[in-house]
């Protein structure tokens, strides 16, 4: 199983993806907030550039969830 795990910052997308335990990519791309469509193909050439043509599951991690989320959820 793949998944593809997105921790975005202020200004940068940090991407992995990990199957069975084993880290198949770790990179980082720009985050374009006035054009997220150039944040996705920069996340996809990502992707096409490790070889990666699947992703079964996709997790992003959020550092701060505000009143609602003060524990760890999936």
């Amino acid at each position: 199983m793949s998944v593809l795990v997105l921790n975005a910052g202020s200004s940068s997308l940090k991407v992995s993806v990990v199957e069975a335990g084993a880290t198949l990519l770790q990179t980082g791309v720009d985050a374009d907030r006035d054009a997220p469509e150039r944040t996705l193909a920069a996340v996809r050439a990502a992707l096409a550039e490790a070889g990666i043509e699947g992703i079964d599951v996709v997790g992003h991690r959020i550092v701060h969830g505000g009143e609602r989320l003060v524990a760890p959820v999936l």
